[in-house]
């Protein structure tokens, strides 16, 4: 019995001190993950191509976004329904689709996509109790300038560490992975994923929450990736697809006006969606912002056989 009770002594003593445990591993301080957050612009020196995924999770608006770029100015972007992943916008080679399903049509027309996510310091004339907080920019869309196809997408996650409240903490992630915790200066919650050795780069997610609801990011950003092979059919468009389609296309002349493509409009097109498929509390909003009570039983007809061509391209691309 002593033999037994000794053996079982030294087994509990290798396990709780002689195995190193993960909370026993010696992690980075937050000042040397800091410098790994990556800027994510073709104007960035060092950086050949990037690529990432991502959700905007905002009230009632619910849309995923892909976005990629390669040297020295080829660009893309896709945002589409995160409930079925129709696509809204798709741009890539200076033209661009927009699925409009309020007006049953398709906008096809050229330009360049814009996306723009960064922290920006409160402006002087804010509030004095504001001041040096930051102000969160996110914005996508389309321009017409073609000149500015290298610095459209630009995701700066520098940015959102510079103003945070006091030292952000490290923890220990899954499979190798670090975990890099801070706070804005509003409250907000940002949460980093961080393999510093890996070959597409240290960060692979990085999450946003708000600071009355922290319980689900807002705005992620996931799969990003900087410097490696681009993937088949990454800048594709489907011009020739979609004039095929029998969907109903508009197409816009170079230069014509009446017609501009931004957040606001895209983000009207994802309410429109969810009032045709039923979101009764929306349908009076969509009604005044298109100014117009429309047949909802007609526009979810259509729109299903459009979600369904507009689906089957995404998949031809891919």
């Amino acid at each position: 019995m002593r033999i037994s009770f000794l053996w079982i002594a030294v087994l509990l003593f290798l396990f709780w001190v002689g195995c190193p445990t993960p909370h026993a591993q010696t992690l980075p301080s937050a000042q040397q993950l800091l410098p790994l957050a990556p800027h994510l612009s073709l104007q960035e020196k060092d950086l050949r191509s990037f690529r990432a995924t991502g959700r905007l999770d905002w009230e009632q608006v619910h849309l995923k976004f892909e976005l990629c770029a390669e040297k020295p100015d080829r660009t893309a972007l896709r945002v589409l329904d995160s409930k079925d992943h129709t696509p809204i916008l798709w741009a890539s080679g200076r033209e661009f689709l927009f699925y409009d399903p309020l007006a049953d049509e398709v906008v096809l027309g050229k330009g360049v996509p814009f996306f723009h996510l960064r922290m920006e310091k409160e402006s002087e004339p804010a509030k004095e109790g504001d001041r040096g907080k930051g102000n969160l920019i996110l914005g996508f869309g389309i321009s017409t300038d073609v000149t500015k196809a290298a610095s459209g997408l630009a995701v700066d996650l520098k940015s959102f560490w510079m103003n945070v409240q006091g030292v952000p903490e490290v923890r220990a992630g899954k499979e190798g992975t670090l975990l890099l915790y801070g706070r804005s200066p509003r409250g907000g919650r940002i949460i980093a994923h961080i393999h510093p050795a890996r070959d597409a780069g240290p960060y692979k997610r990085f999450e946003l929450f708000m600071a009355e609801d922290g319980k689900e990011p807002f705005c992620t950003l996931e799969e990003i990736t900087v410097n490696q092979p681009s993937k088949p059919g990454q800048f594709n468009f489907p011009k020739r697809f979609l004039l095929n389609s029998g969907l109903p296309v508009r197409q816009i002349e170079p230069g014509g006006s009446g017609f501009s493509l931004d957040m606001g409009r895209l983000v009207r097109a994802m309410l429109a969606r969810m009032a045709i498929h039923g979101a009764e509390e929306i349908k009076p909003l969509v009604e005044k912002m298109y100014s117009q009570k429309p047949d909802w039983g007609a526009l979810a007809i259509r729109d299903k056989r459009a979600s369904k061509i507009l689906i089957s391209m995404t998949e031809e691309s891919e």
